[in-house]
């Protein structure tokens, strides 16, 4: 296997004396589609900073490949000192830059030239921090909850663009649709570290449930073996605050649940519609009909998807 043209190696950062990154690794090669998984306040976003030199580790050791060229896209990226769309992402692209191909993307992200940032919503400010990202067509794409703020059709149009680019990727993002297609690896940040996963999104799943499980039994089993009342009572007054913490959470994933199981049946009807031939006998319109409720289904199976992730990422 070829060198990987970036990596982090025993990565250590303290945020207010709180350790954040302890010992946390990461191995980026020239074809990678990483995401970077965990739940919420497990130094995702960090690490990405850190792969990007924007943020310094105290300790630990930071490796790219003389000549790679990177592009960050932050969650909230700020346009201000800028005039229009175009004259930000113009500042973003070098001399040899294909600026044909970045005004093309712009256009397809619904993204106009001269509009101004400070009339900007905050997805078409993404939308446009997406095109200086990969107009520029760097050697390694970093990406911080690309798909927020975006609407359906932005979406697949970001798909199309990073199925078509030729470097490698690293996502932070809750957005299980977009792991699926955009992703070939995970990396699970926990504990301060972050390793490679054997698997792919669904195992990953299925490791958090049983995660869950195993932390179930495991109280459980911690509350039958107290030697006292005097213990019972110390092990209910330790465990109440996390179970209080967890209680949201709970019923998040629950109601999520729920949710993408009524949206999946929804899903059945309306693509046994578009599979009878007797529908393309019929007027136009009501294929479109059903083809726009099939792609508003997938973009909010995509959103109840990522509320069910991040509140079992937190459970785990």
């Amino acid at each position: 296997m070829a060198a990987p043209i970036l990596y982090l190696r025993d990565v250590f950062l303290n945020f207010g004396g709180t350790p954040l990154l302890e010992g946390a690794d990461l191995s980026v090669h020239s074809t990678d589609r990483i995401c970077l998984v965990g739940r919420n306040g497990s130094g995702k976003s960090t690490l990405l900073k850190i792969a990007a030199g924007l943020v310094e580790a105290d300790k630990g050791e930071r490796f790219v490949q003389p000549g790679t060229t990177l592009r960050y896209l932050p969650q909230e990226p700020d346009l201000t000192q800028y005039e229009s769309a175009w004259s930000y992402v113009e500042d973003g692209l070098a001399p040899g830059d294909d600026r044909h191909a970045a005004r093309r993307l712009l256009e397809e992200l619904s993204v106009a030239e001269d509009q101004k940032p400070k009339t900007m919503s905050g997805g078409e400010a993404r939308r446009t921090a997406i095109v200086r990202a990969l107009a520029a067509q760097p050697d390694i794409l970093l990406l911080d909850e690309p798909t927020n703020h975006l609407d359906i059709d932005s979406r697949q149009a970001l798909v199309g663009a990073i199925s078509a680019y030729q470097g490698a990727v690293i996502l932070v993002t809750h957005d299980l649709h977009l792991v699926e297609l955009c992703a070939d690896r995970l990396w699970v940040a926990r504990n301060g570290t972050c390793q490679a996963f054997d698997g792919d999104i669904d195992d990953y799943r299925k490791t958090i449930l049983e995660s869950r499980r195993a932390s179930r039994r495991r109280d459980k089993g911690e509350r039958s073996s107290s030697d006292s009342k005097q213990d019972r009572r110390d092990a209910r007054r330790a465990s109440a605050s996390a179970r209080s913490a967890r209680s949201s959470q709970r019923k998040a994933a629950a109601a999520a649940e729920r949710r993408l199981e009524a949206l999946g049946k929804e899903k059945k009807v309306v693509e046994a519609k578009l599979a009878d031939p007797a529908l393309y006998k019929g007027p136009p319109f009501e294929i479109a009909m059903l083809n726009k409720q099939l792609a508003d289904l997938d973009r909010k199976i995509g959103t109840v998807e990522a509320v069910w992730l991040a509140a079992e990422e937190a459970m785990g």
